[in-house]
């Protein structure tokens, strides 16, 4: 740990402390003696920028757990996408025995695993992988070691994509920082999305979408409807101060997008990734609109059609399905609330609409398996559930 700590040039200071015997006890596994040193000790950070540790939280009821919703729903949507027969993710998941268990997440996005088995924490191999598992790699060493290999520079992660960089990077840990603090991260990514973003006031843009004034029915607030077939949201969610988003935007989002999120916050319905401004992990609206537009970097203009945000009239991205369509709105109109939502293909060279389907209808379309235009690909059987980004 102190060596490791002198390659990420912090101090492991932090007086963290958890009850490992009940989150093992709950588990059913030992887990690895430096891994809950890390936990203990480290401040909440990025490794090169690509790797976050996961610290144990609790449950509502106070009882202390290594996996929090989101990383529980998001393994337990790798399992049922397994039980499809399209998944390339090879190994067993937990709690089966010798299952992949998470223990970290990527910037790629993805998850950093251990593959558990009998015998020795910490001689499990480490496991790192897309959230699809459709690209994967195995690293023979304990959490420890791995981390020294990134925070050095000397992994090599090529075979990962950079969200961050244009449409087909891959991750160079090289140029990036040894570590950086959550709060370095969001100031970072603050200032690359200010600096990205500068654009005028929000116009009508009749001329690459409709709009209600064209013909097009208005787009319905069906939050109502969703609540119905949500049910309650299963935490307390933080407000978010809407005024400060709209100005960093130069735009008004939609009221049905903004009463969602202040239900049920970000998170997984189904199969579909809702963002929420300012969220953690994978689940930042500012980081989507980021690096959604940077994938148009390099891109000669006529190779993609319709612009994206910050774009004057561009498609204003809220989430993405698990093929990697990119979920907005087309803004064409001055009034939020008669944009009508869009579906774009990962080229990014086309996109579809439908006449008055706004934010919360299509949400109400996938939920309830309704046939059309733009019906999503739901890979879980039975009910479409949410799960929300815990923290």
């Amino acid at each position: 740990m102190r060596r490791l700590a002198e390659l990420a040039g912090v101090a492991a200071e932090e007086a963290r402390s958890f009850d490992w015997a009940a989150i093992e006890d709950g588990l059913g596994l030992r887990l690895p003696g430096d891994y809950k040193l890390l936990a203990e000790s480290f401040p909440e950070g990025w490794f090169r920028g690509w790797v976050l540790i996961n610290l144990p939280d609790q449950t509502e009821q106070g009882q202390p757990r290594l996996l929090n919703d989101f990383v529980a729903g998001g393994l337990e949507a790798l399992r049922e996408f397994q039980e499809t027969g399209a998944c390339l993710f090879p190994f067993s998941l937990f709690p089966e025995p010798g299952g992949a268990l998470p223990w970290a997440e990527l910037d790629s996005i993805g998850t950093a695993y251990w593959l558990t088995g009998p015998g020795d924490p910490g001689a499990w191999p480490v496991i790192i992988a897309t959230e699809e598992g459709d690209y994967w790699e195995r690293f023979d060493g304990p959490v420890s070691e791995f981390l020294a290999e990134v925070v050095t520079g000397r992994y090599d992660a090529a075979g990962f994509p950079d969200n961050h960089a244009g449409w087909g990077s891959h991750v160079d840990l090289g140029p990036r920082p040894a570590f950086i603090t959550m709060a370095q991260a969001a100031a970072r990514d603050r200032a690359k999305l200010d600096a990205a973003m500068q654009v005028p006031p929000l116009r009508p843009m009749s001329d690459l979408w409709p709009s209600p004034r064209g013909g097009w029915k208005r787009p319905a607030n069906e939050m109502a409807v969703l609540r119905d077939l949500l049910g309650a949201p299963s935490a307390r969610v933080p407000r978010v101060n809407w005024d400060q988003v709209h100005a960093r935007l130069g735009l008004r989002l939609p009221a049905d997008y903004r009463e969602f999120i202040d239900t049920y916050g970000p998170g997984m319905l189904g199969d579909v990734r809702v963002t929420a401004p300012g969220a953690p992990g994978g689940m930042n609206l500012f980081e989507l609109l980021e690096r959604t537009h940077a994938r148009t970097r390099g891109m000669a203009e006529e190779e993609y059609r319709p612009p994206l945000y910050p774009e004057p009239g561009g498609i204003v991205c809220w989430g993405e399905d698990q093929r990697g369509s990119i979920l907005g709105w087309g803004p064409g109109s001055d009034d939020p609330d008669d944009w009508l939502v869009v579906v774009m293909g990962t080229s990014l060279r086309n996109y579809r609409q439908e006449d008055g389907l706004s934010f919360t209808g299509l949400l109400r379309q996938y939920v309830r398996r309704e046939p059309g235009h733009l019906s999503l690909r739901d890979l879980k059987a039975g009910t479409v559930t949410f799960t929300p980004r815990a923290g």
